[in-house]
């Protein structure tokens, strides 16, 4: 047993000092680590330097790439500008819950209605023929505070939508030259009224039967003296509702009629729709002929009586959503894409196309085509200058000067209503079931050269009585706006008429003339104006500085790493 062991051990002694022999050991676990370390080192080797070249090279193609970009951007910072410009413009439609469909639902300013009345100085000498004799009053100012309600029909859509509106007059006694209750002489536009929409018939007629009628009711005297705020908005005479009949004009059925008459559910529903549509028509009537009969019974008419708090006609125009250019153009009022005043099937009697004032649209350009409702037409709006408002570029627009010329379109049927001289536009058109002896025009005949039928000599000034709009172009926005018109009694001689028996040629007598709109913007507006212009700016330097920076941070980084690396 003793040689063998002796013979192991001497092997054991061997294998130990063998210089070229892995020296073995029994324990496993060390041995474990120093192989996986090995081999980990191995890997660092042979993968690490590729991924992170791999890593790093593309930190420096990145970051160079969005500082080019960035740089780029820079150089077509006017490109990019536009393009946000467009977006921010798009956004200017009436989009139902948008803040510039609330800005027009409800408007962010009041504007404000300044009138100038004329009293008759000599309403004896009238009487007898004289030509009136009047002097300026005012102004007067009133707060006018728009109030629109959306109508719902058949024909909606997100392109368009159809509104009516109504205006809420409140008198600002700190701001008027005057009261109320100031007395003024002035023509009896009622009974003026009447004898125009007589004027066709026989004179036995005129002087035996609508001449005793007028003189019956209400004030009988061609020319009286009323309060200004009466005049403006409501004083007493019953002449005015004339037109007013009993509306029970049928004999009352008795009893045994009920009970001998058949009715079923059909003749009922039949029945029904004709009270329906019976309603209807009077109500459209009730918009062509006012009725001045109030609450307590009394008629009350006044010559601005019916803009007061009193929804019109139902005006359809487009939103913009699909192309903010179109934002209030007119489609249509009423369900009429004409006024059906002037000359049939003319461009003059268009409705279409024309812009409605409450809103306008982004990118104007130098010219538009403006809704003027009282004076029953669309009138051309022209660029005249560039201003600036608060900081804010305007452009402002006046009425084209021969927008109010002669011209055969506005006067359809000279034979029946005789055309008036350039400047003076006469309303009867507009208004057949009442024929108001009205004529607009610009106030003190603005624009219009010397007229030998008016009753007194005009002073125009551009400045108190043009018409105009400052208006931010970019957004559609007006920050100033007066529109300002003027109207005037037309008296035809008519023998068979007092006062009028008295004339040898037309008149035109004036009777008031207003401006209503705003000379300042609120800071409201001034303040979200300026941040709706900032945006493009902003959103295209602040795109062009922050891919500039951003590959600016990466190339720091990279750069940071690498000498990191060379100090290693």
């Amino acid at each position: 047993m003793g040689p063998p062991l002796t013979a192991k051990k001497s092997v054991d002694k061997y294998v130990e000092k063998d210089p070229f022999l892995a020296p073995l050991t029994n324990n496993n676990a060390e041995h474990t680590k120093v192989l996986v370390k090995s081999f980990d080192d191995d890997r660092l080797l042979i993968h690490g330097p590729t991924t992170s070249f791999s890593l790093h090279t593309m930190s420096l193609v990145t970051g160079t790439f969005l500082i080019v970009l960035g740089l780029v951007c820079f150089v077509v910072s006017s490109q990019l500008e536009s393009a946000f410009e467009h977006l921010v413009q798009s956004h200017t439609a009436l989009s139902y819950g948008g803040p510039m469909f609330t800005a027009w639902f409800t408007p962010p300013i009041v504007p404000l209605l300044q009138v100038f009345v004329y009293n008759i100085t000599n309403g004896p000498q009238v009487l007898a023929g004289a030509d009136p004799v009047t002097e300026e009053l005012g102004p007067y100012v009133f707060s006018a505070t728009h109030i629109r309600s959306l109508v719902q029909d058949e024909d909606s859509s997100p392109d368009s939508l159809a509104f009516r509106s109504k205006t809420n007059y409140h008198f600002m006694p700190h701001l008027s030259v005057g009261s109320e209750s100031d007395k003024l002489t002035v023509l009896n536009m009622v009974m003026m009224t009447g004898f125009n929409k007589a004027r066709h018939q026989i004179g036995m007629i005129k002087s035996g039967v609508v001449l005793p009628l007028l003189t019956s009711l209400g004030r009988a005297e061609p020319v009286l003296t009323v309060t200004v705020g009466g005049f403006l908005f409501g004083y007493e005479d019953e002449l005015a509702c004339i037109t007013e009949f009993g509306t029970n004009t049928q004999e009352t059925e008795t009893a045994d009629d009920w009970e001998n008459d058949d009715w079923d559910d059909d003749d009922w529903d039949d029945e029904e729709n004709d009270w329906t549509n019976e309603e209807d028509e009077l109500l459209r009537l009730k918009r062509d002929i006012p009725s001045y009969r109030d609450p307590s019974g009394k008629c009350l008419w006044g010559i601005l009586r019916d803009l007061n708090n009193t929804e019109h006609e139902t005006i359809r125009i487009r939103t913009g959503t699909t192309d903010f250019h179109n934002k209030g153009s007119i489609v249509d009022i009423d369900g009429k894409e004409s006024f059906g005043a002037w000359q049939s099937n003319s461009s003059c009697d268009r409705v279409k196309g024309g812009i409605e004032p409450s809103t306008l649209p982004a990118g104007l350009g130098s010219t538009f085509n403006l809704l003027v409702p009282v004076m029953c037409r669309n009138i051309d709006m022209v660029s005249q200058e560039n201003l600036t408002i608060g900081g804010i570029d305007v452009t402002r627009y006046i009425a084209e000067p021969t927008s109010l010329a002669q011209d055969s379109c506005y006067c359809p049927d000279p034979d029946l209503t005789p055309c008036l001289p350039s400047g003076y536009l006469n309303l009867e058109p507009c208004y057949p079931a009442i024929s108001p002896p009205m004529a607009v025009s610009f106030p003190h005949g603005l624009h219009s050269p010397p007229n030998p039928m008016l009753t007194h000599s005009p002073s125009p000034s551009t400045s108190q009585h043009q018409l105009y709009m400052d208006i931010n172009t970019k957004l559609g926005v007006p920050l100033a706006v007066q529109v300002r018109f003027q109207l005037s009694a037309i008296l035809r001689p008519d023998t068979s008429f007092p006062l009028l028996n008295k004339l040898n040629t037309t008149k035109l007598v004036p009777l008031f003339w207003a401006s209503e709109g705003f000379d300042q913007p609120t800071s409201w507006m001034v303040t979200n104006t300026r941040l709706a212009l900032s945006l493009p700016s902003a959103a295209a330097y602040g795109l062009a500085g922050g891919l500039t920076l951003l590959g600016v941070f990466i190339v720091s980084g990279w750069m940071c790493l690498r000498k990191r690396r060379n100090k290693l």
